[in-house]
């Protein structure tokens, strides 16, 4: 739950950096996120809490979305769900919208849940055409080293998604990358 403490100011809500912060957090191109799982059933968090953070993780990582041209993204200690498509998990369904990534050029993901989603959706949420997606290997899923070694990585074809597609479609497809 640490994440609320990287807002802008205070306990106000997320959005694009104030005229009057730092350079440093309006002009960051790269985001490297190395997040213990809060979801998993040894994390005690209750149904709220976890909710909550779900929110404050999709407010957090929409603030990047005018600048932000590398997201490194990981789960630690199990598979959590997909930065690329926090709007579609149960606590957000319905009630925020999808982060339009304005300059995103490449995405590295790792240990996240449903990733034939994010490959089939990841296209139509970034405004440049040609993003890249490298997702960590199953055999170094857990390893807390493996993230450093560019051969840790695989390096995804995307495809470009049917605007037509509901969002029930793009749950029911095949969640594992790793049986394919």
């Amino acid at each position: 739950m640490g994440i609320i403490h990287l807002r802008w100011s205070g306990f106000g809500a997320f959005g694009t950096a104030p005229a009057s912060s730092c350079d440093l957090w309006r002009n960051l191109h790269t985001l490297n996120v190395q997040l213990k799982n809060p979801y998993l059933s040894d994390r005690k968090l209750s149904e709220s809490q976890q909710t909550m953070f779900t929110k404050i993780l999709h407010d957090y990582l929409r603030s990047f979305a005018t600048t932000l041209k590398c997201l490194r993204f990981i789960w630690i200690g199990g598979d959590g769900p997909s930065p690329i498509t926090l709007d579609l998990e149960p606590a957000l369904h319905d009630h925020r919208k999808a982060i339009t990534w304005a300059a995103l050029e490449e995405v590295w993901l790792g240990n996240i849940e449903l990733p034939q989603r994010t490959i089939t959706l990841l296209p139509n949420r970034v405004t440049k055409p040609g993003v890249r997606l490298k997702m960590l290997r199953s055999i170094h899923r857990y390893s807390s080293e493996a993230w450093k070694d560019d051969e840790s990585w695989v390096n995804v074809l995307l495809k470009c998604e049917s605007h037509g597609m509901k969002r029930e479609d793009v749950r029911s497809q095949s969640s594992s990358l790793y049986s394919q």
